[in-house]
Formats: C-alpha cells, sequence, structure tokens
C-alpha cells in the first residue's frame, strides 16, 4: 500500500524515534521528496533509483556490522551499495543507489 511524503513524515514523528540510519529496500526511493520527509528522523539514508527484483542483499552488511558495530554506519552503508551494484552488473543492468 502506497503512502504520501506527508504520511511518512507524520507517521516517523508520532514514532518519536530517530534513527542512525533508513534503508528503503524499494525501487524509485531515491528522490528529494522522500529525503526531506525522513530528513528530521534519520542521520542517513539509503535509497535506490533503480527498479530491480528481488531487493537488496543484507548478508554482507549485517555480517559487517557484527564484524565491527563500532564502524562509522557510512563504511557499513558503503559494503551494501556495492553489493547492489555488483548484482546490477552482474545483469547487465544500469541504476543507482546513494547515501
Amino acid at each position: 500500500e502506497e503512502i504520501t511524503y506527508a504520511e511518512l513524515n507524520d507517521a516517523l514523528k508520532q514514532g518519536g524515534v530517530h534513527f542512525e540510519t533508513v534503508i528503503f529496500n524499494a525501487c524509485l526511493m531515491a528522490t528529494l521528496e522522500v529525503a526531506m520527509s525522513i530528513m528530521d528522523y534519520a542521520d542517513y539514508m539509503v535509497a535506490a533509483e533503480s527498479v530491480i527484483w528481488g531487493g537488496l542483499d543484507f548478508t554482507n552488511w549485517l555480517g559487517s556490522i557484527k564484524k565491527n558495530p563500532d564502524a562509522s554506519p557510512v563504511k557499513h552503508c558503503e559494503i551494501l551499495m556495492k553489493d547492489y551494484m555488483e548484482f546490477l552488473e552482474d545483469y547487465d543492468l544500469l541504476g543507482s543507489i546513494s547515501l
């Protein structure tokens, strides 16, 4: 089910939680509107512009957090983003993901 940017913002506001990183495992989430909706509730946002099937593979990302929990969120997210881009390359697909 879809929600509006205002509904996303309101839900985060009502939740009263500030996230270190929000990762969108959905297509076409790397927009200014999404970023503006969550900017008061997260330090970082990871989102893809691409449309792919299967979503993100969190295996290496979770392993990096387990192995080095004190590393910066940027370092952990770089692993997730690298895996995503390698997946696209394996299937000769174009796309992008950003932090």
